[in-house]
Protein backbone atom coordinates (compact mmCIF):
# COMPACT_ATOMS: atom_id res chain seq x y z
CA UNK A 1 0.00 0.00 0.00
CA UNK A 2 1.12 3.16 -1.08
CA UNK A 3 -0.27 6.61 -1.32
CA UNK A 4 0.80 10.02 -2.56
CA UNK A 5 0.82 13.05 -0.46
CA UNK A 6 1.32 16.87 -0.54
CA UNK A 7 1.82 19.06 2.56
CA UNK A 8 2.02 22.63 2.62
CA UNK A 9 1.91 25.49 5.32
CA UNK A 10 1.44 28.77 3.90
CA UNK A 11 2.18 32.02 5.63
CA UNK A 12 -0.62 34.36 4.99
CA UNK A 13 1.23 37.28 5.47
CA UNK A 14 4.50 36.77 3.52
CA UNK A 15 3.15 34.46 1.23
CA UNK A 16 5.80 31.62 2.31
CA UNK A 17 4.72 28.04 1.49
CA UNK A 18 6.75 25.24 3.08
CA UNK A 19 6.02 22.03 1.74
CA UNK A 20 7.10 18.46 1.09
CA UNK A 21 5.57 16.38 -2.07
CA UNK A 22 5.41 12.72 -1.54
CA UNK A 23 4.62 11.26 -5.02
CA UNK A 24 2.00 13.31 -5.77
CA UNK A 25 0.93 15.37 -8.88
CA UNK A 26 3.18 18.61 -8.80
CA UNK A 27 0.84 21.23 -7.64
CA UNK A 28 0.59 24.41 -10.06
CA UNK A 29 1.01 27.69 -8.93
CA UNK A 30 -0.26 30.56 -11.50
CA UNK A 31 -0.47 33.95 -11.82
CA UNK A 32 -1.90 36.81 -14.44
CA UNK A 33 0.38 35.80 -16.83
CA UNK A 34 0.26 32.19 -16.67
CA UNK A 35 2.17 29.00 -15.09
CA UNK A 36 4.71 30.13 -12.63
CA UNK A 37 5.61 27.41 -10.79
CA UNK A 38 5.31 23.68 -10.51
CA UNK A 39 5.38 21.80 -6.99
CA UNK A 40 7.39 18.86 -7.84
CA UNK A 41 7.93 15.53 -5.94
CA UNK A 42 10.35 15.77 -2.82
CA UNK A 43 10.43 12.27 -2.33
CA UNK A 44 8.33 8.92 -3.57
CA UNK A 45 4.76 8.46 -2.09
CA UNK A 46 4.37 7.17 1.31
CA UNK A 47 4.59 3.54 1.76
CA UNK A 48 6.94 2.74 -0.96
CA UNK A 49 9.90 2.56 1.14
CA UNK A 50 11.07 2.67 4.35
CA UNK A 51 12.48 5.34 6.29
CA UNK A 52 12.92 7.85 3.79
CA UNK A 53 13.72 11.60 4.05
CA UNK A 54 11.80 13.87 2.12
CA UNK A 55 13.07 17.15 0.95
CA UNK A 56 11.53 20.16 2.16
CA UNK A 57 10.86 23.41 -0.33
CA UNK A 58 9.64 26.38 -0.25
CA UNK A 59 8.73 29.10 -2.68
CA UNK A 60 6.69 32.58 -2.29
CA UNK A 61 3.27 32.98 -3.45
CA UNK A 62 3.34 36.74 -4.54
CA UNK A 63 0.05 38.92 -4.22
CA UNK A 64 -2.36 37.75 -6.72
CA UNK A 65 -0.82 33.57 -7.15
CA UNK A 66 -3.43 31.15 -7.08
CA UNK A 67 -2.29 27.60 -6.38
CA UNK A 68 -4.53 24.43 -6.96
CA UNK A 69 -3.71 21.25 -5.55
CA UNK A 70 -4.95 18.29 -7.55
CA UNK A 71 -4.78 14.60 -7.41
CA UNK A 72 -4.74 12.30 -10.53
CA UNK A 73 -8.36 11.21 -10.87
CA UNK A 74 -8.81 14.93 -12.64
CA UNK A 75 -6.64 14.57 -15.18
CA UNK A 76 -7.11 10.65 -15.82
CA UNK A 77 -10.65 11.01 -15.84
CA UNK A 78 -12.08 9.07 -18.75
CA UNK A 79 -15.27 10.08 -20.65
CA UNK A 80 -17.57 7.63 -22.70
CA UNK A 81 -15.16 7.01 -25.30
CA UNK A 82 -12.63 6.10 -22.54
CA UNK A 83 -10.50 9.22 -23.34
CA UNK A 84 -8.75 11.11 -20.83
CA UNK A 85 -9.66 14.36 -19.38
CA UNK A 86 -5.57 15.27 -19.40
CA UNK A 87 -3.86 17.46 -16.84
CA UNK A 88 -3.27 19.90 -20.17
CA UNK A 89 -6.96 20.43 -20.30
CA UNK A 90 -7.40 21.31 -16.35
CA UNK A 91 -3.72 23.57 -16.76
CA UNK A 92 -5.78 25.74 -19.47
CA UNK A 93 -8.54 25.98 -17.58
CA UNK A 94 -6.57 27.91 -14.62
CA UNK A 95 -4.97 29.32 -16.55
CA UNK A 96 -7.94 31.34 -17.68
CA UNK A 97 -9.05 34.20 -16.04
CA UNK A 98 -10.92 33.72 -12.94
CA UNK A 99 -13.16 36.69 -10.75
CA UNK A 100 -12.71 34.41 -7.62
CA UNK A 101 -11.89 30.89 -6.44
CA UNK A 102 -15.22 30.20 -6.58
CA UNK A 103 -15.57 31.13 -10.01
CA UNK A 104 -12.38 28.68 -11.23
CA UNK A 105 -13.26 25.73 -9.24
CA UNK A 106 -17.13 26.14 -11.11
CA UNK A 107 -15.32 26.02 -14.51
CA UNK A 108 -13.16 23.29 -13.74
CA UNK A 109 -15.82 21.14 -12.20
CA UNK A 110 -18.20 22.16 -15.38
CA UNK A 111 -15.74 21.35 -18.06
CA UNK A 112 -14.64 17.95 -15.95
CA UNK A 113 -18.13 16.57 -15.46
CA UNK A 114 -19.36 17.54 -19.07
CA UNK A 115 -16.24 15.36 -20.30
CA UNK A 116 -17.00 12.60 -17.90
CA UNK A 117 -20.82 12.47 -18.68
CA UNK A 118 -22.30 9.34 -17.39
CA UNK A 119 -19.71 7.29 -17.69
CA UNK A 120 -18.73 6.01 -14.04
CA UNK A 121 -15.70 7.70 -12.06
CA UNK A 122 -12.98 5.60 -11.04
CA UNK A 123 -10.61 7.36 -9.07
CA UNK A 124 -10.57 10.37 -6.84
CA UNK A 125 -11.16 13.44 -7.98
CA UNK A 126 -9.82 16.04 -5.39
CA UNK A 127 -9.24 19.60 -5.92
CA UNK A 128 -8.05 22.41 -3.49
CA UNK A 129 -7.12 26.01 -4.02
CA UNK A 130 -5.69 29.24 -2.88
CA UNK A 131 -5.38 32.77 -3.41
CA UNK A 132 -3.03 35.30 -2.47
CA UNK A 133 -5.17 38.71 -3.09
CA UNK A 134 -3.68 41.62 -3.73
CA UNK A 135 -4.34 44.46 -1.34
Amino acid sequence: MFAPVFFGILAAETGMLVYINGGHEPPVVVNNQGIKDRLMPTGPALGLFPDVDFEVKRTVLEKDDRILVFTDGVGDALDEQGESFTEERLLELVQAPASSLTDLMERIKTNLFAHIGKNKQYDDITLLAAWRKPE
